[in-house]
């Protein structure tokens, strides 16, 4: 999120404090935003003088930076909101080193009205600053003694910051409250909405669970139907064997019993034989019947004559 430069509405609002010796004129206000924005930051950490001479600076405001925004999405539990907290983080280390600081104690007792000819160029610290002296340093001594112009500069952003914050940082800040005011009052109705829905879906989990239940009761009536329907399908299945083998006994009877009508049929055949040459024989002993009454006839007859 970039802030806006700093009206003329702020610059005038500034000057009506009567800050003493400090007006915040067009050249503090280009420096301040290359330097002191969160747009330029990226350029203002690789920038080779401050980069060379302020790794304390740069990982101070880093960590007062991550901190302050996990505090935010910590509370309002919205970790799409990448919020930079870039001025706060430098407005603290400023303030912090400038306590500590004899060098910073020495300089605000001091103003500077020194041109501000060369704006652009930035001079590495003394080699005589030790690194103690350096890390409890105000921001101002950050930069090089020989040149007074940043000073002066720094000095200006640091009396004005609560003025210079409330025209950029605090307007993004409240819009961005308000575009997460409303984007809370959506996800409100929409858990309004959910639970609406979570409820119909539990009386439709219910009434599903019934059903699943009473599926499940028919379910073991069939698996007891089929157990039953098995054991009587085993007992069939005896039965046929026994049925089968009964009927290969009976094909064998039935083999045995044409074998034996073979040769009764035979026997009927050669008892018809021998019953038509016993007729023959008959017919032959009935003829000779009657030829012996007609001849006993005769001699009857011949013996009453």
């Amino acid at each position: 999120m970039t802030p806006e430069p700093a009206s003329k509405k702020t610059e005038s609002k500034i000057k009506s404090n009567k800050i003493p010796n400090v007006n915040l004129t067009e050249d503090n206000h280009s420096y301040y935003q290359q330097f002191f924005t969160d747009k330029f930051y990226d350029e203002y950490k690789s920038d080779i003088p401050f980069s060379n001479q302020t790794l304390q600076f740069h990982t101070e405001t880093r960590r007062i930076n991550d901190q302050k925004r996990n505090e935010f999405r910590d509370k309002f539990g919205d970790t799409r909101y990448d919020k930079d907290y870039f001025f706060t983080a430098v407005r603290e280390f400023t303030r912090r080193n400038r306590r500590c600081s004899s060098k910073g104690k020495m300089r605000r007792g001091s103003s500077s009205s020194i041109s501000t000819e060369n704006d652009r160029e930035l001079a590495l610290s003394d080699a005589s600053t030790s690194s103690q002296d350096l890390i409890n340093a105000d921001l101002v001594s950050t930069f090089s003694n020989k040149d007074e112009i940043w000073q002066n500069k720094i000095n200006t952003i640091n009396s004005n910051w609560k003025y210079i914050r409330k025209s950029s940082i605090y307007q993004t800040t409240e819009k961005a409250y308000e575009e997460l005011k409303i984007k809370h009052e959506v996800l409100v109705k929409n858990n309004e909405n959910l639970g609406i829905n979570h409820k119909n879906t539990k009386k439709k989990l219910e009434a599903t669970k019934k059903e699943n239940a009473d599926l499940d009761k028919e379910l073991t009536l069939k698996k007891q139907e089929l157990e039953i329907a098995k054991k009587e399908n085993a007992n069939l299945d005896k039965k046929l064997i026994l049925k089968e083998q009964e009927l290969e006994t009976a094909k064998k009877e039935n083999v045995n019993l044409n074998e034996k009508l073979t040769i009764k049929k035979q026997e009927l055949e050669t008892a018809k034989k021998d019953n038509t040459i016993l007729n023959n024989k008959l017919s032959i002993k009935e003829q000779e019947l009657e030829t012996a009454k007609k001849k006993i006839q005769n001699l009857t007859m011949n013996l009453k004559s």
